[in-house]
């Protein structure tokens, strides 16, 4: 760059740029600026959370860790894991084991210096003792009512003659002492309720099989492994706290160290190759308005010329908008778009150079891209990794009249030499431009993603534009034929295709 002057002739060209769009410069990087303040705003509020969370950490957060497990179960709740809250993971797992238990009211109830801390044993309002006898053991199932169990055995069907007559009498005499036990007056047993199991006791014994109670208990077996991995999800302390992921993984572009200040990497949307076209169209297409009415010609593009030029615009471009005090990243590069690109994949604008340095990959400011031994032009400079691209000018007022006219190319079956194929019926891959643009009305070119070379073995084909399915007049032929689709197939009128080859030869 230093030592051309071609080269140094064309960064001039780059700054000169920059100094005409000072102002749309600007105000694109303006726009750009304002979200860096959003993110600068939201880098300074997580650091002083995180500033103020380690230091009431390392001050009320016990070192044992089930200790500080009970300190921070108020935040079960919005811890989340996999598949809901940490507080749905852990309640429930035995019958004591009881959200309450991990709320902030279970802390306050359970303080010093209350009534219940006064009346209760020693050891009994400690959190973590609780959660650990709640947590590591399961209650036994209750017992049988007494003589319950003793009928459930008589409920055995292989048993089932001798607890209906074991029910019966001891149901009866049951029934007797009570009865025995009450005043004369109220002795008089007019419905039989003495025996009333000896038609009731086979239906009774039916109703003695039933299962008995099972609780649901999965203790935890290693306490202290729970509470270290609560609290390794949550601790400030660590190299990267969760929360910092919280906030900054949905920012793209965010570069170490993440909590610093942020500098802004501009991306904009500005294709050049118009300046030159207002302002010195004959070194963008030397000697372009001498091309003769009505004439196709190959082209290339001109890789070293672009990287001098967008070197030169984004060294003046970076001073002026250090000048208006925007904090740009050392070294980056602006204004990376020279060409205007056909369709930017839904990315973003394509562009035709690759940055300067990787600015994502320390040291800082980032590892250059630009290496020292590369040349201007270099394929590693450019955004595809490839050289020059074949470019076609016409000088036609095809493209005045009907501006949504078609262009492609299309490899030429024959290759270089044998162009006899008939290209009614040539249905190879098209090839669309992937950028264009207009010199003046009738002065235009269209760029392909092929090397210069393409144009040796490919058609250059101009298409008119789809208007819409239309049907020719039939001939003769075509009139008798009996089948609808096939008459439409054989009428269908095709659109008009012209066909230029040999673009170099």
């Amino acid at each position: 760059l230093r030592l051309d002057p071609r080269h140094r002739g064309s960064a001039a060209l780059g700054a000169w740029a920059a100094i005409a769009w000072q102002d749309r410069i600007a105000a694109a990087a303006a726009q750009q600026a304002g979200a860096l303040a959003a993110l600068a705003e939201r880098v300074r509020h997580l650091s002083l959370g995180l500033r103020a969370s380690r230091s009431q950490w390392t001050r009320r957060v016990p070192a044992d860790p089930v200790a500080a497990f009970a300190v921070l179960a108020p935040m079960l709740p919005r811890l989340p894991v996999p598949g809901g809250v940490a507080l749905d993971r852990i309640a429930g797992r035995t019958s004591r084991l009881a959200p309450a238990l991990f709320s902030s009211g279970a802390r306050r109830l359970l303080r010093p210096r209350t009534a219940l801390a006064r009346a209760a044993q020693p050891g009994a309002t400690s959190l973590p003792g609780l959660i650990e006898a709640a947590g590591t053991r399961c209650v036994p199932a209750p017992d049988p009512l007494p003589g319950q169990k003793d009928l459930r055995e008589l409920a055995d069907p292989d048993r089932r003659a001798e607890a209906t007559s074991l029910l019966r009498q001891a149901g009866s005499k049951f029934l007797e002492d009570a009865l025995a036990a009450l005043p004369p007056e109220a002795r008089e047993d007019p419905g039989g309720l003495a025996h009333l199991f000896d038609a009731d006791a086979p239906e009774l014994v039916d109703r003695l099989d039933r299962p008995p109670v099972v609780l649901d208990c999965v203790p935890i077996t290693d306490l202290g492994a729970l509470a270290g991995s609560v609290l390794g999800g949550i601790d400030p302390r660590v190299e990267r706290p969760v929360v910092v992921g919280r906030v900054l993984d949905g920012i793209t572009g965010v570069r170490a160290p993440e909590l610093a200040a942020p500098d802004l990497a501009l991306e904009l949307d500005l294709p050049l190759w118009s300046f030159l076209k207002e302002s010195a169209p004959d070194w963008l297409l030397p000697g372009g308005g001498e091309l003769p009415v009505d004439r196709v010609t190959a082209m290339q593009t001109n890789p070293e010329f672009v990287d001098a030029f967008l070197v030169g615009a984004n060294h003046r471009s970076l001073g002026e908008l250090r000048w208006r005090n925007l904090p740009l990243v050392t070294g980056w590069t602006p204004l990376r778009r020279f060409w205007q690109r056909i369709g930017d994949g839904g990315g973003g604008p394509e562009t035709d150079i690759r940055p300067v340095l990787d600015i994502l990959t320390p040291p800082s400011p980032g590892l250059p891209r630009w290496t020292d031994a590369s040349v201007l032009g270099a394929p590693a400079h450019q955004r595809d990794g490839q050289g020059a691209r074949l470019v076609v000018v016409l000088h036609t007022e095809l493209f005045r009249r009907y501006p949504s006219t078609l262009v492609y190319l299309m490899k030429n079956p024959g290759g270089a030499d044998d162009w006899s194929a008939d290209v009614k019926t040539m249905n190879t891959t098209r090839v669309w431009p992937n950028l264009a643009g207009t010199l003046h009305p009738e002065l235009v070119f269209f760029g392909f993603p092929v090397p210069p070379t393409a144009g040796q073995d490919h058609w250059l084909v101009l298409e008119e534009p789809p208007p819409g399915y239309r049907f020719k007049v039939a001939t003769a032929a075509e009139a008798g034929l009996a089948d609808g689709s096939t008459y439409a197939a054989a009428t269908l009128d095709q659109p008009v295709r012209a066909f230029f080859g040999k673009l170099l030869s």
